[in-house]
């Protein structure tokens, strides 16, 4: 008996853990867009500084929210993951990143960092995949850019320089 329900408890579990992931797995499908399309076309509309772009779907529609800064100010742009229009663009007032916005607009204006979309090509000839966030970042003493890469495999995180442009880590989350 207790074989049983241990066997019908495993079976209920994998079940419910394969359909997690085929949920997942389905949401990126329906992306026409890649992170890349996400980042150029706000580059190319809004001329700001690319700080984070974050994989996203609200009621089951999948998008990119992408954060940039433009005359000290941070903004957060959502583009439909399907069709690449414009969901909204507004001005992000939280306080916490004011500091990273200046960082990366004082930086780029010396040319200083690679850029965003630099840091995904170097990410994807790592490992190719799907790119669900890139964020820029200031990690023990360095300035970096963090891209996770969803694979076959799992999730990648990917840090790179965002000064030399360096792979610093590749790591499977687990």
């Amino acid at each position: 008996m207790k074989n049983k329900l241990f066997m019908i408890g495993s079976i209920v579990a994998v079940g419910l853990i394969a359909t997690a992931g085929y949920s997942a797995s389905a949401t990126y499908e329906k992306a026409n867009l890649e992170a890349e399309d996400a980042v150029k076309i706000v580059e190319e509309t809004y001329a700001g500084d690319i700080v984070d772009v974050d994989f996203d779907h609200d009621d089951g529609k999948p998008k990119y929210e992408v954060e940039y800064t433009k005359d000290n100010k941070r903004y957060e742009v959502d583009i439909d993951a399907t069709d690449g229009k414009v969901i909204k663009n507004e001005r992000d007032d939280h306080d916490r990143h004011e500091s990273k916005g200046k960082d990366v607009q004082k930086a780029n204006k010396k040319n200083d960092f690679i850029t965003a979309q630099e840091a995904i090509d170097i990410a994807l000839q790592k490992k190719s995949g799907f790119v669900k966030e890139v964020e820029f970042d200031h990690d023990d003493g360095r300035y970096e850019y963090e891209v996770e890469i969803q694979t076959k495999q799992g999730e990648y995180e990917i840090e790179i320089d965002a000064v030399t442009g360096e792979v610093l880590k590749v790591e499977l989350d687990d």
